[in-house]
């Protein structure tokens, strides 16, 4: 599978914006992983970082985190306050889908955390 440059600097965008909340060593490793062609593994432990450091970051990192790594690792390997959320998301979409809305409208502020 080749990753897209564009895909990989969308990764590289929502970590350095959980850099304002995230210990500066994950989101080293973070970006380590991604850098070395694993954006699934660097995603995944920017979410453990969040959930372990038990800080808020805005929705969007929460979101964009689960939407760029649907298809690379299993949502059963994040933390399961993670899965939680992953599951809202999805009945969310669904729901907005059927009303005709765009997909996380509402999911652009800094009042999601995962804890």
């Amino acid at each position: 599978m080749t990753i897209s440059d564009d895909y990989l600097n969308r990764v590289r965008a929502t970590i350095q914006v959980a850099a304002e909340y995230v210990s500066e060593a994950e989101i080293a490793e973070a970006l380590d992983l991604v850098d070395n062609i694993e954006p699934g593994y660097g995603l995944y432990t920017l979410a453990w970082a969040i959930v372990s450091e038990d800080v808020r970051v805005p929705a969007s990192v929460l979101r964009d985190i689960m939407v760029l790594s649907e298809d690379l690792m299993p949502a059963d390997d994040f933390p399961p306050t993670w899965m939680n959320m992953r599951s809202r998301r999805k009945l969310d979409d669904s729901a907005a889908r059927s009303r005709g809305e765009r997909q996380s409208d509402s999911d652009n502020g800094t009042d999601d955390a995962i804890s």
